[in-house]
């Protein structure tokens, strides 16, 4: 046999093993698009690498989780939660400064709502592939810092990602957006993915009724005080 021939069998080899790792990978080509369309993510950027600059980006990243997750998690929708972040941009920007400034920090924050790529992440027992997903960003100065980000709605957003368990309501909510193909693709646990829960709270729909009611500024303005 040649050695044009045995690069020839070679490379149809490859070619053959590569068609099949496509065809049996949980991650195909739409399977990030099918995800955008339903997921809201956050993201952070530092305005350097400094000590200072990324320590205040950690704990604006803090101080946003614990304002917004509540609120998030009693949508229905990821419209409905972009309206709702739309509506409260000039509030989140006045309310980011207010945190940076509290820390003494001399740099200008603003909140943005956009199309963003994210690489390919993990939250507790789930995993996103990378793509493009509509994403609120907080810009601190240049913004040209590493990252923070996590998924913001359904609320994945964690302080600490190390040895996360997700809540019962979060997991609830993606295995409800989601197809069951597409839920099971994510869930890293698959004993989870097959006994899904169907969590329900009679609490959760009369605060769903209050932001929808009221609007994002007025729940968020009652939640600081």
């Amino acid at each position: 046999m040649t050695h044009r021939k045995k690069l020839t069998i070679f490379l149809l080899a490859v070619a053959t093993l590569f068609t099949f790792v496509l065809l049996i990978h949980p991650y195909r080509k739409n399977d990030s698009s099918l995800l955008s369309d339903k997921l809201l993510r956050f993201r952070v950027l530092a305005d350097s690498d400094s000590s200072i600059d990324q320590y205040e980006k950690n704990e604006l990243s803090k101080k946003m989780i614990t304002l917004l997750s509540p609120v998030l998690s009693t949508v229905q929708t990821k419209e409905e939660a972009l309206t709702l972040l739309r509506e409260s941009l000039p509030f989140l920007n006045a309310y980011c400064n207010y945190v940076l400034s509290d820390y003494g920090a001399q740099k200008y924050a603003s909140c943005t709502l956009g199309s963003h790529l994210f690489p390919y992440k993990t939250y507790g027992n789930y995993q996103f592939p990378a793509g493009v997903y509509d994403t609120l960003l907080v810009t601190i100065g240049s913004g040209r810092g590493s990252n923070w980000w996590c998924l913001a709605f359904p609320p994945l957003c964690f302080a600490n990602e190390a040895f996360i368990d997700v809540p019962d309501s979060s997991s609830q909510m993606l295995f409800d957006l989601l197809d069951k193909d597409c839920y099971e693709a994510i869930c890293l646990d698959k004993t989870s993915s097959n006994n899904q829960a169907n969590i329900t709270s009679a609490d959760k729909q009369a605060s769903r009724k209050s932001i929808l009611t009221l609007g994002l500024p007025s729940i968020l303005e009652q939640l600081l005080e």
